[in-house]
């Protein structure tokens, strides 16, 4: 199958788009709203965006992670395959487990905007259909 026409491709790359562009939305209000306007700077401001960054990276990572976990089960039989991905559903939830905690631990990040990033992931997969429809409607028109 030819790259540009690969439907789990596509799929990727719109989500992983959504969660940029949904990080980069939140960062902007992180920006402009909080602490103070633009021309001041705070530690919560530092704080609320490296939460966003790390959370928005975890999430990117988390999708990804999915994808190479589910393309792997399908090698395997029925029976086989879903106890896979229970593994690889456990793996992530550990590791993000981990990680929430030792952001929480370190005082680094904002705890609520490193879920908010996570999330992101989320949010990013319920607007791949609308997105998908935006990026086929483009090449309708040409």
């Amino acid at each position: 199958m030819n790259k540009k026409n690969d439907p789990v491709r596509e799929t990727v790359i719109h989500v992983l788009l959504a969660i940029a562009g949904l990080f980069i939305a939140e960062s902007l209000i992180t920006i402009l709203f909080i602490g103070g306007m633009f021309g001041t700077w705070s530690e919560r401001k530092t704080m609320v965006l490296l939460g966003l960054t790390a959370g928005s990276v975890m999430g990117a990572g988390m999708f990804l992670h999915m994808k190479k976990s589910l393309e792997e089960s399908l090698a395997f039989g029925e029976k086989s395959a879903s106890g896979q991905i229970r593994k690889s559903y456990a793996f992530r939830m550990i590791v993000i487990g981990i990680l929430m905690v030792l952001a929480a631990w370190s005082g680094w990040f904002d705890i609520l905007a490193l879920f908010l990033g996570i999330m992101n992931l989320k949010i990013a997969v319920y607007l791949q259909p609308i997105l998908h429809k935006i990026f086929h409607r483009k090449e309708d028109i040409r």
